[in-house]
């Protein structure tokens, strides 16, 4: 397992230059940064942000203006605090917990080997997971002649351009509408779209299940929001063709 890279927020001297050691010398992790002074450690990995795993963060900062919860919601990078008052934060760092889609974890001090072994290696493993699944949202396609990798859980549709199957439309939730050049629905999976996510409503469209926001069987519509041109919030309705009807009405009713 690939040693995580860590940034420590102490502003003990003694216990960071301790805790810093520990970490290093029993070969727990890399230590890319280490200071006392939160403004100072925001800039820093602000500047590292990539090279950097994991935050570990004292709570309370003795003459600061900040603390280390605060910390952590700037920076929003897994962390773990150690505090020796860790118990009066719990609600705190359960807030960030669940407000955050990063890890987060908590030991009381001190921090012997054994519990930051166990805990960075919890962490980890949950770190590394996360990377497989942000890195499995990734695919890489070629728009407007440039290839990028798109998250495609922001992808709203994918529209065939009249007169022309092998071009595409593809709408997003955050961007401007643009063009997929000799782009097929064929090879979509074979591009590392997910086909559970992205389902067939018509021969012409492939629609984002999760970023429907309604449908009427009767009139064989669904609905979706996503960019327009100058991105502003566009409502588009998407039709269903009576080959895809049976199978788009059981995915939507068990959605």
């Amino acid at each position: 397992m690939k040693k995580l890279n860590v940034a420590i927020l102490e502003d003990n001297d003694d216990l960071r230059f301790d805790l810093h050691s520990e970490i290093e010398d029993k070969n727990i992790a890399n230590v890319i940064e280490s200071h006392a002074e939160a403004k100072l450690f925001i800039e820093k990995v602000k500047f590292k942000k990539d090279q950097i795993d994991l935050l570990i963060l004292d709570i309370e900062l003795l003459g600061q203006n900040t603390n280390g919860i605060e910390v952590a919601t700037i920076l929003k990078k897994p962390v773990l605090f150690i505090s020796g008052k860790s118990v009066d934060y719990l609600s705190q760092i359960e807030d960030i917990n669940l407000d955050s889609d990063f890890p987060v974890d908590s030991i009381i001090k001190p921090a012997t080997e054994n519990k930051l072994r166990k805990v960075l290696k919890k962490l980890a493993d949950e770190i590394e997971w996360q990377k497989h699944q942000m890195k499995s949202k990734i695919v890489r396609i070629k728009i407007d002649d440039v290839t990028r990798e798109i998250d495609q859980s922001k992808i709203v549709y994918i529209e065939t351009i009249t007169n022309n199957s092998n071009n595409k439309k593809i709408y997003f939730i955050d961007e401007k509408p643009t063009t997929l050049f000799n782009f097929t629905f064929a090879k979509m999976v074979e591009k590392g779209f997910n086909q559970d996510l992205f389902i067939k409503t018509h021969n012409s469209y492939r629609v984002n299940l999760n970023l429907i926001t309604e449908y009427d069987l009767v009139k064989k519509k669904i609905f979706v929001t996503c960019k327009d041109e100058k991105l502003q919030s566009d409502k588009k309705d998407i039709p269903i063709s009576d080959g895809f009807y049976s199978e788009v009405r059981k995915i939507l009713k068990s959605k």
